[in-house]
Formats: structure tokens, sequence, C-alpha cells
């Protein structure tokens, strides 16, 4: 009897221990990498040259991310507008399709971004507003919004690690969801 309570006892201080480790961390979101084939059909559209603006986060808290205690920053000056804007151009410059200056002016703001890794499910929901200017004319103003799901584990040193690899890939569900758009790519026609 105090064989099995002490083992047990012994279990609960090294989760604990475990958890106290993993808990307060702060990390770094990984980079945003272009797609090919949302870069196929930037190239297919027949689209001109876009100047990219910073998109805006209006309410802080969505600079924030935690995943089970543990912060992901952006890793463009702590600010996930920031992370989306670099996303847009790295999205566009392989197409040879952004411009620091051009008649079309992509613009936004980060409405919703959330992160979830609860049991065995992760998800991320980012919703974004973007608009196209032409000449300085609102030529396309729409909202996105995805969810993206993924395995995810118990186990907060499995979970935080998948949370933090798939939020790019969320982000570029959200990008392709823009630029597969028709009315987008029309607005950026020539």
């Amino acid at each position: 009897m105090y064989k099995m309570c002490a083992t047990t006892l012994t279990l609960i201080v090294a989760i604990a221990l475990v958890f106290s480790f993993m808990s307060g961390c702060t990390m770094n979101s990984v980079r945003y990498q272009p797609d090919s084939a949302i870069t196929a059909v930037l190239k297919g559209g027949g689209a001109l040259p876009i100047a990219v603006a910073n998109i805006v986060t209006l309410d802080a808290r969505l600079n924030s991310l935690s995943v089970r205690g543990s912060r992901m920053i952006s890793p463009y000056n702590d600010s996930y507008g920031e992370y989306l804007t670099q996303a847009l151009v790295d999205q566009l410059a392989p197409a040879n399709l952004y411009r620091p200056v051009s008649e079309i002016q992509l613009r936004g703001e980060l409405l919703e971004n959330n992160l979830s890794a609860v049991a065995s499910a992760g998800s991320a929901h980012i919703t974004a507003r973007f608009e196209i200017l032409r000449n300085d004319k609102v030529v396309f103003n729409e909202v996105k919004s995805i969810e993206h799901n993924w395995d995810s584990s118990l186990v907060g040193a499995i979970a935080i690690p998948a949370a933090q690899k798939n939020y790019p890939i969320a982000v570029k569900k959200l990008v392709l969801a823009l630029m597969s758009d028709p009315d987008f790519i029309n607005a950026v026609k020539q």
C-alpha cells in the first residue's frame, strides 16, 4: 500500500514539474511560406502588380495568442496584422505581383485571431476584412474567414508545437480564400 502511494505521489510530482516547465513560455510563430498553387492562380488571372499596406489590428488582444499557457507571438513586431501583411507580400512576390508602390493597393484589418489546442483537437480561426483600392477608389471590400483544424494531443509537449506549426497553414487558407475569390481577381486585373 505504501509503495503504491509513493509511486503515485512520485508520478504526480513528475507531471506537475513537466507542466510547470511547459507553461508560461513564449515562442515565435512559424513564418509563412508561399504556396505554389496560390501563385499559379495569381499568374493565370492576369493580375497587375499590387502594393500591400499594413493590415491593421485595432484590437490589441488579437496580437496575443496563447496555447496551453504558452504565449505565441508574431515574428513581425509582435503583430499578427503585420504577420498577415508579410504573408500577403510573400505570396505576391513569387508571382512578380508585389510592388512597394502601385495604382492597386491591398489593405485590411484583422478582425479575429484565435488558436486553440485542447484535448485531442487543435483549431485556428482567423477573420480579416480586405480592401482593394485602384487609384484610391475602393473596388473590393470583403470579409474572409477560415477555420483550420488538426489532430492534437493531451500532452502539451506535442500539442503546443503542433499549434505553432499549424498557424501558418491557417493563414495560408485565409490568403487562398482571398486570392482565389473571383471578385478579388477581377479587382486586380488589367
